[in-house]
């Protein structure tokens, strides 16, 4: 039982492994942001069932040796020594990280709705607004926003920061963050784990970033997240707006979108479909930063 249990882990840990690879080689600076998402979340599914699954036996051998049976061999003194276990030993150290990561998960889900309910909050149509009076950043975590209403920003800027955090809420962001989490505590011990979760936070920023400079100003947006300053407080689970790789997401918000998952690049025969991978690679745009005209005339969100 053990031993299947430890082979299992492993059997996991390197589909993990595997399948991270292939989402650095192919899908990494690929914006088609979704697709890459669902890779993600799909892939660590998938590296948990794969080692599940049962082949096929092989064929009967047309001729079986006889079994030779041997009687064993006394040891001397009369008593047989024991080996030590190292499975066990395995056995009881997982389980152990699994119970730190574990109660730490629980902690940080303990911690982030005490201060929810600490907050005075303002119920809007598909979550809560929890002003934090300067004590946090600004943040999303399920359905509580916590909004730092003493940040020096416009109305303007404001409203680009709750557009920002609507889109994680909205797209249930915090979801796939908890699914990592609860997935990094089994497996503790494989660093792929927390690989895919930092790209995952990543994809989250670039589709939240999208959304909230649909219908805006790109370079009023990039100026927003180039002048913020990082805030560190101890809230892993949570994404505040200015967290996350801002040169990163400042490249991939001047990249045109992607047409299609760059996968099929690998699988479609050569020559084939190679006008459509050139729009597909998007081509790096200039951001430069004038005052734009919505910029003085936004309407208030807040």
């Amino acid at each position: 039982m053990k031993s299947d249990f430890l082979l299992y882990l492993l059997q996991a840990s390197g589909c993990m492994a595997v399948l991270y690879l292939l989402y650095r080689l192919l899908l990494h600076r690929e914006t088609f942001f979704s697709f890459n998402r669902w890779y993600i979340l799909g892939g660590l599914g998938l590296s948990l069932l794969l080692p599940l699954i049962e082949l096929p036996d092989s064929p009967t051998p047309l001729y079986v040796m006889p079994a030779i049976h041997l009687d064993p061999i006394a040891a001397v003194g009369g008593e047989t020594q024991k080996s030590f276990d190292w499975k066990g030993l395995l056995v009881e150290l997982y389980e152990v990280g699994v119970f730190i990561f574990a109660a730490r998960l629980l902690y940080r889900l303990y911690h982030i709705r005490n201060l929810a309910r600490q907050l005075p909050g303002e119920t809007r149509k598909d979550y809560v607004l929890l002003r934090t009076g300067g004590s946090l950043p600004t943040f999303s975590f399920l359905k509580w926003l916590f909004w730092d209403e003493t940040s020096q920003l416009t109305e303007y800027e404001q409203n680009q920061i709750l557009r920002h955090e609507e889109a994680h809420i909205r797209q249930r962001h915090s979801v796939d963050v908890l699914l990592l989490e609860i997935t990094g505590a089994i497996f503790w011990f494989n660093p792929f784990i927390y690989l895919f979760s930092r790209e995952i936070k990543a994809v989250h920023e670039y589709l939240a970033d999208r959304e909230a400079v649909q219908h805006e100003a790109l370079a009023a947006y990039a100026r927003l997240m180039s002048n913020q300053i990082l805030q560190k407080y101890n809230l892993s689970l949570a994404q505040p707006f200015n967290q996350f790789q801002i040169k990163n997401r400042l490249s991939m918000l001047g990249l045109s979108q992607t047409t299609r998952p760059a996968l099929w690049k690998v699988l479609e025969p050569k020559g084939l479909g190679t006008e459509a991978g050139k729009e597909g690679t998007g081509v790096v745009g200039t951001v430069s930063f004038p005052k734009t005209e919505a910029e003085n005339h936004s309407p208030g969100l807040l």
